[in-house]
């Protein structure tokens, strides 16, 4: 017979992992808001400049007014997507495409 703590943690991972799964399907990469836009500007900021200057992606701020906490877990989501995205489409979305 398992101990209380182990059911626990399987309600617990279980719980957590439902939750991540429905925040990764509904994660869309549709931001209406701007505080979601200042999360994702700094998470690219991390990823390309390894800085907290949002104001390539987000011109009229230099700093996120919100906490690191989503924006470090934006990090991943976008790193991931952009493995998965092909270069050729990353290139044409930022004006860059060979001719």
């Amino acid at each position: 017979m398992g101990r209380p703590l182990d059911s626990d943690l399987k309600r617990f991972a279980a719980v957590f992992g439902c939750a991540f799964a429905i925040y990764l399907a509904f994660f869309g990469g549709h931001y209406v808001s701007g505080d979601e836009a200042q999360r994702i500007a700094w998470a690219k900021a991390l990823i390309d400049c390894h800085c907290n200057d949002i104001s390539p992606y987000f011109p009229s701020e230099h700093y996120a007014k919100y906490g690191i906490g989503l924006s470090i877990l934006h990090v991943l989501l976008i790193l991931l997507a952009q493995w998965i995205k092909p270069k050729r489409i990353r290139l044409v979305n930022e004006g860059r495409a060979p001719s």
